[in-house]
């Protein structure tokens, strides 16, 4: 059955990693030569973050249950069920004195995931990592005994090691923050060994595959050439610019962010107000300073945002300064579906790059990154280490979901103290995420957050900056959606953001009513994305008409508007909102200062409330702090949102789920499973045959069905694929489309709708269809599909 070893004293067996089909077993993969190329790997992954020994070590042991004639049987066709990856765990405790948990952690866990320490919770899969390493010992020692007995010196001493490492000081000290910090350092070897171990086997497994990685592999221009690339656009876009107070502005914040660039690595503040050039400053700020530290092993930039639409809009400057073939978009609307057999090359960097985000600029969104940092799965995980040496822009940072700030604030100031990282708060409105009274293990120090732009600046009352004025109501009285609907026709150019989808399309019926004749638009969840970009379209279109004639132009919608969505509309009506929110709205409003006075924000009560709890909350602050400063306050004063944010994590739970507890108790699948940042468990994803893109998508992962690949794989790739043509409902918004839904595949949870065959559950106009109310004729409404 078995091959001679060569390496072995005594005749004896060859022991195999992998197999290759239809081959002979002469050319299958020795177990020992696996063990030493993932061990090189690994090491190399975590020297990154100083943990190369540990690296290396995982490496060697992570596959030596393997070596049992159980397992090479099942490589042979016998049908054996055998766990191998629990031997390389006992070996760990066994040998190593303190910290043994790490590597028992990491090699038990590199196929099915990282397992719990102690205690298995209601909906966990996997047997707990104290159980696991105590069942194996049995399967160590019989492993040992066959080495022996084959005298296989090889692999014996793949079992010997000269030093144990020793786990890091500041993992050793600081009880329960200690112990998160040592989560987190499980976490990067695990990446670290599964990226090692994808990368080893695919190179011996799928050697077509590695060919064609090879031949895709993109020759990344280095960080020197892109900063000097963005510095070059940046001149050259100054060069074009008018001689304005907001362009002077702009190069000094530019300057600010550049000088920044060149001192020592830590937390960073931007705060920029809307129209400053926040985007590009940025990221000179960021490729300086990775430059500026290269030989202390600094090597990408990261950028995270909040919404996908961000993603495209801001990844599109980049793209145009830096060259497309040095980003990577990272969300799950671009992530590929193609047939891989008649995939490019360029789709398969895309989609290698994303796999482990090995480029020198990521763009990505915080549920990618942060459910990721606290993952327990393999291949979610395996981009982690390069997190490392990174330099990370939170853009929009108030829109991290407050609830898990305790987990998340924790895990930031962990990357950068121990991982050689810098992290960039960037926002117009900054979040106060400094250490509170009664919250110590929430927030940063307040000498550790540097702000890059002066204080004293006071940017958002510069001339330029200062373009729109607030006017707050002066009662609690509510304002009816009929009384609104008449203020809001008196307006040319005006939009309207509610709290409700209710509410919006309520709105835009009536001021269809009020005005037959003229362009009013609904934005909303309702619609797909794919829906939304052609709508926004629009929307500017019919703004520069207003400018150029004077045509009017009505937008009403939910919240979804307030960050990232370019608009420039001259007025706003905001129903009462957090004031992070009311800013965010005032963003859109003269928002390229091209108005002669100043635009005008109109706040006002509505007759619904926000749907979530929070928003309500975060409403009830803005309400108690216009109280207390009689009716009138001003979002230029940095201590007015200094305040607001105070109060906010104050009266919040910013450990919502009880998540921190699972960090410190090592409760990795528990933790992985129950951390989301949108929490859409209860949503039911429909997909739309919006157009004709759509349906060659799902004709593309219909074929992948019905091929080798299987409906397992066309599963997940449809998720991907579909997404910017799905909408998410609650399940009782399911009862009036039942009989227009079919199942995207047998069994699956996703559900299809072809508005060919339903045109009354998707309207051209609001988007799917939930309840009962009446349509309107899209010729109405300017906003059917293109």
């Amino acid at each position: 059955m078995f091959i001679r070893n060569s390496n072995c004293l005594n005749p004896a067996v060859t022991y195999f990693a992998h197999t290759l089909e239809g081959r002979p077993q002469e050319d299958w993969e020795p177990l020992e030569r696996h063990l030493q190329e993932v061990a090189k790997l690994a090491g190399k992954f975590a020297d990154a973050f100083g943990a190369k020994d540990w690296g290396r070590l995982a490496g060697l042991w992570h596959d030596l249950g393997k070596y049992s004639r159980e397992f090479q049987a099942k490589l042979h066709g016998e049908h054996f069920q055998i766990e191998h990856t629990g031997a390389g765990a006992a070996l760990a405790k066994e040998k190593i004195r303190s910290g043994w948990e790490t590597l028992a952690f990491v090699i038990a866990g590199h196929h099915a995931g990282l397992a719990n320490w102690q205690n298995k919770e209601d909906h966990d899969t996997s047997t707990p990592l104290v159980t696991r390493v105590e069942r194996a010992g049995a399967m160590l020692e019989k492993c040992r005994a066959l080495m022996e007995a084959n005298n296989d010196e090889a692999m014996k001493q793949l079992l010997l090691m000269q030093k144990a490492p020793e786990l890091p000081e500041w993992i050793l000290s600081g009880g329960d923050e200690g112990r998160a910090r040592w989560s987190c350092f499980i976490r990067m070897i695990f990446s670290a060994l599964v990226d090692a171990d994808s990368i080893a086997t695919e190179s011996f497994c799928s050697p077509e595959d590695k060919k064609t990685r090879l031949r895709a592999q993109p020759v990344y221009d280095s960080v020197e050439v892109l900063r000097e690339r963005l510095d070059a656009h940046i001149d050259q876009l100054g060069k074009k610019a008018a001689d304005s107070e907001v362009n002077r502005q702009r190069a000094q914040i530019l300057n600010w962010c550049r000088e920044s660039a060149l001192t020592d690595r830590g937390f960073f503040t931007l705060n920029v107000p809307t129209g400053g050039g926040k985007t590009l400053a940025a990221m000179s700020f960021a490729l300086r300073h990775v430059v500026e530290h290269r030989a202390k092993g600094m090597r990408r930039v990261i950028v995270a945002v909040p919404y996908t639409s961000i993603i495209e809009q801001n990844a599109g400057v980049y793209e145009t300064a830096l060259g497309a073939h040095n980003l990577i978009q990272h969300h799950s609307n671009l992530d590929d579906f193609e047939d891989r057999e008649e995939a490019d090359e360029a789709t398969i960097r895309r989609r290698l790059a994303c796999e482990n985000w090995d480029a020198p600029v990521i763009v990505t969104t915080n549920v990618q990154l942060f459910e990721s940092l606290f993952t327990h799965k393999r291949r979610r995980a395996r981009k982690l280490h390069n997190i490392a040496g990174s330099v990370i822009i939170l853009d929009e940072a108030q829109c991290v979901p407050v609830g898990y700030l305790q987990l998340i604030v924790p895990m930031l100031r962990d990357l950068v103290d121990h991982y050689g990282c810098t992290m960039v708060v960037s926002t117009a409105t900054q979040p106060a995420w400094r250490q509170m009274r009664g919250k110590p293990a929430f927030g940063l120090p307040a000498e550790q957050m540097r702000p890059i732009i002066p204080p004293e600046a006071e940017l958002s009352r510069v001339e330029g900056f200062d373009r729109v004025s607030i006017e707050w109501p002066k009662t609690k009285e509510p304002v009816l959606y009929e009384e609104l609907a008449l203020q809001l026709v008196a307006e040319p150019c005006v939009m309207a953001i509610v709290h409700r989808k209710k509410d919006a399309q309520w709105l835009a019926r009536r001021l269809c009513e009020l005005r037959p004749d003229e362009q009013v638009f609904h934005l909303s969840t309702n619609m797909c994305p794919v829906h939304r970009r052609s709508v926004l379209d629009k929307i500017r279109a019919a703004i520069v008409q207003f400018r150029d004639a004077g045509t009017p132009c009505r937008v009403v919608t939910t919240q979804l508007v307030e960050a990232g969505v370019d608009l420039d509309l001259p007025v706003i009506y905001r129903a009462m909102a957090g004031l992070d929110s009311i800013t965010q709205a005032a963003g859109r409003c003269n928002r390229e200062g091209k108005m002669a006075g100043k635009g005008r924000v109109v706040v006002f009560y509505a007759e619904t409330e926000p749907p979530d709890p929070h928003l309500k909350r975060c409403a009830q602050i803005t309400e108690s702090m216009l109280f207390e400063a009689d009716r009138q306050l001003d979002i230029r004063d940095p201590s007015t949102f200094e305040g607001y944010f105070k109060r906010q994590y104050h009266l919040a739970d910013t450990d919502v789920k009880k998540l921190m507890r699972h960090v410190t108790d090592l409760n990795f699948e528990t933790l992985g499973r129950e951390l989301r940042l949108i929490d859409d468990s209860q949503q039911v994803p429909i997909v739309i045959l919006y157009n004709e893109e759509a349906r060659a998508r799902l004709r593309t992962i219909q074929n992948i069905a019905r091929s080798q690949a299987g409906e397992e794989v066309a599963s997940r790739l449809a998720f991907r694929a579909l997404q910017p043509y799905s909408v998410a409902v609650w399940p009782k918004g399911l009862a009036m489309l039942k009989d227009a839904l079919e199942p995207l595949f047998p069994g699956s949870t996703a559900l299809l709708l072809d508005p060919n065959f339903y045109p009354a559950s998707y309207d051209a106009v609001f988007g799917l269809v939930t309840d009962d109310e009446p349509s309107i004729p899209p010729d109405r409404l300017v906003c059917g599909p293109s």
